[in-house]
């Protein structure tokens, strides 16, 4: 090189809010999503105060990504991806709170690990009942307001 600065014009920029995830934006998944997480985080401390079921942040994320797609696809017909991605969204911002929930309330360096686990399994489970509420009735309710 002769001391010059190469050239970049092929390269990929940074992502930004207004790029658009399954043919929505951003800021779409992130209004739908913020309440319904910090509805899952309540439920979850209730849970953890009171030690009513070990399993119940399961029962709360799966019921939660199911009235999503349920609303979603009532109130903006949405697609099957964007029904699939927000079940996702869901499931990872819901996962992070948690995380950091049993961080605060567990005072236990390991964990840490449920910074990536807990989201990843949310998304998961986000991604699974999706995929099945949008494969048995969701398809049924955007096929029933077309006609």
């Amino acid at each position: 090189m002769d001391g010059q600065m190469p050239n970049l014009s092929g390269s990929v920029s940074a992502p930004s809010l207004d790029d658009t995830i399954a043919g929505k934006p951003f800021m779409f998944y992130w209004r739908r999503v913020r309440w319904l997480s910090v509805l899952a985080l309540a439920l979850y401390l209730v849970n953890l105060t009171w030690d009513i079921y070990p399993y119940l942040s399961w029962i709360v994320g799966g019921g939660l990504a199911l009235w999503l797609n349920y609303w979603l696809a009532r109130r903006y017909r949405v697609q099957y991806a964007t029904a699939l991605t927000a079940g996702v969204w869901l499931g990872v911002f819901s996962g992070l709170l948690l995380a950091v929930t049993d961080i605060i309330w567990y005072h236990k360096l390991w964990y840490l690990l449920n910074l990536v686990r807990l989201p990843f399994i949310g998304g998961c489970l986000g991604l699974v009942v999706s995929l099945v509420s949008y494969l048995f009735f969701l398809r049924i309710t955007i096929n029933n307001k077309k006609n």
